[in-house]
């Protein structure tokens, strides 16, 4: 997940880069502004980003709009909803007019089953549901070194 949304944002920021060297009064300082998640943006920040968003026909804004929109692949409740929202996702940057973008679409298309494997992952999120196995989980990695630590002596190992 990290490493999808990281490579997105480089994307997007190489657009950026680009579009602020031909329209530096619009892109000025505006780096972050594309970077942080919406949640994020003070209301100041998000005023700024809303008025180049909204004012502006930029290759930026359409970077940005990818971004969020595969950012929202990783909220989907199922695999099944996950994948839906990939392919709406790859067949809108496959068609788009940013060579970055559509590389952007390929490497997806390339890591398909890998970027879906995360919704099958037995890794639990939530700590309500999960937190008796999580720590079972943990005690038993911690023992497994404490045994590999300590050689033959098994010494203060976790109740």
């Amino acid at each position: 997940r990290f490493h999808l949304i990281k490579l997105m944002n480089e994307t997007m920021g190489k657009i950026r880069a680009d579009e602020a060297r031909q329209f530096p009064e619009i892109l000025k300082k505006s780096r972050y502004l594309f970077l942080k998640n919406p949640e994020n943006l003070t209301p100041e920040e998000e005023q700024r980003l809303d008025a180049i968003v909204t004012s502006q026909s930029l290759k930026s804004t359409e970077a940005y709009t990818h971004k969020l929109n595969l950012q929202n692949v990783y909220f989907a409740e199922s695999r099944q909803e996950a994948e839906t929202l990939l392919k709406q996702w790859h067949k809108k940057t496959s068609k788009s007019t940013i060579g970055l973008i559509q590389k952007m679409s390929r490497t997806v298309k390339d890591h398909w089953d890998g970027i879906l494997s995360y919704f099958d992952s037995a890794l639990c999120t939530s700590s309500a549901n999960c937190s008796k196995p999580t720590v079972a989980f943990t005690k038993s990695l911690s023992i497994s070194f404490a045994v590999w630590n300590s050689g033959n002596r098994i010494k203060n190992l976790l109740p």
